[in-house]
């Protein structure tokens, strides 16, 4: 849902959009493969069922250790400490949700 609500940013801030939103293509146009992705990484065939969960944790992993896109903001040392504190944040939030539920009934 936060993926979705995003790219909706992008498109009302028109700057940061592109095709098929503007007549160019962009980054964000290449980030809209996300969604099938994401389709048939829930949704593909049974007999690929390690493979399709595979690409989805995997996936986003490998493309936020690219040296292009963190060049930009910080040394590539920074990146990999930004992604291994994503990673601890989803490994640790079913505990935090748990925890929350048991303090508040």
């Amino acid at each position: 849902m936060l993926g979705i609500l995003h790219h909706i940013d992008h498109v009302l801030r028109v700057d940061h959009s592109g095709w098929p939103f503007r007549d160019v293509v962009t980054p964000f146009t290449f980030s809209l493969l996300a969604y099938p992705i994401l389709l048939f990484a829930l949704l593909g065939p049974r007999r690929w069922f390690w493979a399709r969960w595979a690409l989805l944790a995997a996936g986003p992993v490998g493309m936020s250790m690219s040296r292009r896109r963190w060049g930009l903001r910080a040394a590539a040392n920074a990146a990999h400490i930004g992604a291994a504190a994503v990673l601890a944040v989803i490994v640790t939030r079913r505990e935090v949700m748990g925890w929350a539920r048991n303090l508040c009934p």
